[in-house]
């Protein structure tokens, strides 16, 4: 992507409060998208056992100044990524399917991250399941375009990561898998540390490479 000083005058700004929290979301017009059941157990740099299903794989997609991109489908907010098909070769295939047809978003240089155990995973049948995560840079996050799945466009949102999971909701829990991927983004794929706490809304025609 761009640097940000090339792509302030093409993004929308919106203020960010201090702590990121219900009043900001509210303010959005987005929902928290809280983890349901029993804690998801945060596996850093762990690879998924043989004997647990992969179900999800998604994605801390870093922009060029350290924010991490959001996508929210009727106000209800996500990571990029999405639900494994059988036609993905593996779980990196899942996720830059999903993020292209979710946001337009093509993942560049990546690394592996770990993987939360669902324990009680009760949108996949009741089965645990393993959610993959990656951190990535965004290669191009081009125009908005209708997900397959439901023929809706996702708003999308540049962030930096601490806001990121108070916007989602996911608590100190949530907290530790995002210090997780801005230290390997920093460390391995050269990623700044976010500085900026605004929040960006990404306009419809995307953000130019």
């Amino acid at each position: 992507m761009a640097r940000a000083r090339h792509t302030d005058q093409r993004l929308t700004r919106i203020r960010a409060a201090d702590h990121g929290n219900e009043p900001l979301r509210r303010e959005l017009g987005l929902e928290a998208a809280p983890r349901m059941g029993r804690p998801w157990i945060w596996h850093p740099d762990k690879p998924v056992p043989d004997t647990l299903p992969v179900a999800q794989s998604s994605g801390w997609l870093f922009a060029d100044d350290g924010r991490v991109l959001l996508v929210a489908d009727r106000g209800m907010l996500a990571l990029p990524g999405g639900a494994t098909e059988d036609g993905d070769a593996d779980t990196w295939a899942t996720l830059t399917r999903e993020a292209y047809e979710e946001a337009g978003a093509v993942p560049g240089a990546h690394t592996y991250l770990g993987y939360l155990h669902d324990h009680d995973a009760l949108i996949y049948g009741g089965t645990p399941v393993a959610r993959v995560r990656y951190a990535a840079r965004l290669a191009r996050l081009g125009p908005a375009r209708p997900d397959p799945a439901t023929g809706r466009e996702w708003r999308r949102l540049l962030v930096d990561p601490a806001t990121a999971v108070d916007l989602l909701g996911w608590g100190r829990d949530g907290l530790r898998e995002a210090h997780t991927a801005q230290r390997r983004a920093h460390e391995i794929l050269g990623v700044p540390i976010a500085g900026d706490r605004s929040v960006v809304e990404v306009p419809p025609d995307g953000v130019s490479t």
